[in-house]
């Protein structure tokens, strides 16, 4: 009895085995027999990822890296340097007056309330919000019409009234933000900003503006 059992047993673990090899070979007949759409189908896709790729404008960054201030060479800057390193060695820690206004500077720069001031005094609202491309033959700006009237200078949105009206400060500040970043490097202490934009002489002189501003600010 014990014998037939597992001879039983083998021979369904075969037949099992069996199907399985042969639901594999089935699958790879369909795939090959349906190979002319897969084929097109991922052509189709490459080709709309091209032309879509092709279809957007160009984007330029301009960088550029600034250096903190560095307070060290005043006798109360080097006397709270040595009361520092006294205090680490005793498990106190002073923080750093350097280091804290470099946080700060970096975080007003990127705050809303000084990214709508710089907006505002430099009047960029139009292009930070409207701009969609730049024309190297004509070397301007290419503003959205549906947006903006460039030739009336209105804007065109629909405010809550239903009466069309500028952006708002907060819808600004985001779409300005998606075009900067500060950051800094933790080993030189130096910091990177640099803006995106589709003229790179605009991205060069906003760069530029903002460090200005932030410096002015400070």
């Amino acid at each position: 009895m014990t014998n037939n059992g597992v001879t039983v047993q083998n021979e369904s673990q075969a037949a099992a085995a069996y199907d399985d090899e042969i639901d594999l070979r089935e699958l790879f007949a369909v795939i090959w027999a349906g190979k002319s759409w897969i084929v097109g189908i991922t052509a189709v896709f490459a080709l709309v990822s091209v032309i879509y790729a092709l279809s957007l404008a160009n984007e330029y960054k301009a960088s550029v890296v600034v250096a903190p201030a560095n307070s060290g060479g005043s006798s109360l800057g080097a006397m709270a340097g040595q009361l520092g390193g006294l205090a680490s060695l005793a498990g106190i820690n002073l923080g750093s007056g350097e280091s804290n206004e470099t946080l700060e500077a970096m975080e007003i720069a990127q705050s809303w309330g000084f990214i709508e001031e710089f907006i505002n005094n430099n009047d960029l609202s139009v292009p930070v919000y409207a701009g969609v491309g730049w024309s190297k033959t004509e070397n301007q700006l290419t503003l959205d019409d549906g947006v903006y009237d460039s030739e009336n200078q209105v804007w065109l949105l629909e405010g809550s009234g239903g009466q069309a009206g500028s952006p708002s400060s907060w819808v600004l500040y985001k779409k300005f933000k998606q075009r900067i970043s500060v950051s800094q490097d933790k080993k030189s202490g130096l910091i990177s900003i640099s803006f995106e934009y589709f003229s790179p002489l605009l991205a060069k002189e906003w760069v530029e503006l903002f460090v200005t501003s932030v410096n002015d600010h400070m």
